[in-house]
């Protein structure tokens, strides 16, 4: 069965033959995602399925953007390396650019204000708490980041589609809280209807 462990994808990559490797995981788990859930995502499988290889590899090189990955270990080969691992789930995680932010380094990930999307589970393995520990991861990986210079604490946001339930509940029960019930945006010609919420995260003291 495995146990499952929580790892944030390299950036950049160790080499360009493992930059692609990480983007063909990535592009099978995004694809998997919006073509079993296609309910809970605004962004369509027929748009991005036929997208080139740059569109999948620039996403992976963006500066201030962040993939926490979720892995399955085989319990027989329990020193297996990252890229032996099977990838069951992924979360992506990025911080809002603003006035001050923009002026930092773009290599720099301390700021206030954050944002998480896409959050995914393959199907056989959920029903594990495994979305719980994905965005608990996301909440973890904030408070290392965030700026002390100001000693401000900092929050994230998160949208969930109408209908998308479970993820509403779940987002509610680790902390967030709705901001806005009926967000509305476009997106290639169709309109949707969001609930935004926002939690506030204090830094590691």
């Amino acid at each position: 069965m495995g146990s499952f462990s929580i790892d944030v994808l390299p950036n950049p990559a160790h080499d360009h033959d493992t930059l692609l490797e990480y983007s063909a995981r990535l592009k099978r788990l995004r694809l998997r995602a919006l073509k079993g859930d296609a309910n809970s995502f605004v962004s369509k499988y027929e748009h991005e399925a036929d997208q080139p290889q740059d569109f999948w590899l620039n996403r992976l090189k963006a500066d201030r953007v962040v993939h926490l990955i979720l892995t399955r270990e085989n319990e027989a080969k329990p020193n297996e390396t990252f890229l032996q691992k099977e990838w069951v789930g992924f979360v992506v995680i990025s911080v809002v650019r603003n006035d001050e932010s923009s002026d930092k380094a773009t290599d720099n990930l301390s700021a206030d204000e954050w944002n998480m999307a896409a959050v995914y589970i393959e199907p056989e393995v959920r029903g594990q708490g495994l979305g719980k520990r994905l965005v608990r991861a996301t909440i973890d990986y904030i408070k290392g980041h965030i700026s002390t210079e100001d000693n401000k604490a900092a929050y994230c946001l998160t949208s969930v589609r109408h209908g998308n339930d479970n993820a509403l509940e779940l987002y509610q029960r680790l902390g967030f809280r709705i901001v806005n019930l009926n967000e509305h945006m476009e997106k290639d010609g169709k309109e949707y209807f969001m609930t935004d919420l926002r939690i506030d995260i204090q830094g590691e003291n």
